[in-house]
């Protein structure tokens, strides 16, 4: 599931880059709450369907993931390069992962 919430045009018009819209809130970040329910309504657009082959758990750290994938990516990572990761957290430790693989 997508965690922004915009006005939608941004959906059907420039390319699904909703997040470009100025007007985008994301979840658990006020005034917007519902982050931690067990079930919330969202636009078929903005969900993705799982590989029956793949659990819940791993579907959750997909997101987490592709942000370290992408942060080495846009960098030029390697093995050999030298990196400071600010903060400890799931994204900060995947990073440092992806940095060392």
């Amino acid at each position: 599931m997508e965690p922004g919430i915009s006005c939608c045009h941004f959906l059907h018009y420039e390319g699904g880059s909703y997040n470009l819209c100025p007007d985008t809130k994301f979840f658990a970040t006020p005034p917007i709450h519902g982050s931690l329910a067990n079930q919330v309504v969202r636009l078929a657009d903005l969900c993705f369907k799982l590989p029956d082959n793949m659990s819940l758990e791993e579907g959750a750290m997909c997101e987490t993931l592709s942000v370290g994938v992408h942060a080495c990516h846009r960098a030029n990572v390697n093995a050999e390069t030298n990196v400071l990761i600010l903060g400890a957290g799931p994204i900060g430790l995947v990073t440092m992962l992806t940095a060392r693989a």
